[in-house]
């Protein structure tokens, strides 16, 4: 199927090989060649900006790929951060409750209490 660009510079083709040939004392065939020569050249463009586009689309590609890793790494890394922090919360809260119970013991001792546990 044509795309509509292809169409329109076919069309502009088409044109300007009428108005050569109404315009020209040349004979038709020389008109005709010049026409043939301006659609091959047309085509020639139109497939390099094709593969253009296709080397576009390959490096957009590849950079989404480049993002998906990097934030696949940045998630695990905040992974690794938040659980590191979980595991320090609690230390702290192990070590609080230990210092909590030994000052109780404590204070329990010089009261004299019977059983100075906590």
């Amino acid at each position: 199927m044509m795309s509509y660009k292809a169409f329109l510079k076919v069309l502009l083709v088409a044109c300007i090989a009428f108005f050569i040939t109404a315009c020209s004392d040349k004979d038709a065939e020389d008109v005709g060649e010049k026409v043939d020569e301006m659609v091959s050249d047309v085509n020639d463009s139109a497939e390099e900006a094709g593969d253009a586009i296709d080397e576009m689309m390959s490096d957009a590609e590849d950079v989404a790929g480049d993002i998906g890793d990097e934030v696949d790494d940045m998630m695990s890394d905040a992974s690794d951060a938040m659980e590191d922090a979980g595991d320090e919360m609690e230390d702290m809260v192990d070590d609080a409750g230990n210092a909590m119970e030994d000052a109780c013991e404590e204070a329990k001792k010089k009261l004299g209490a019977e059983d100075d546990d906590c």
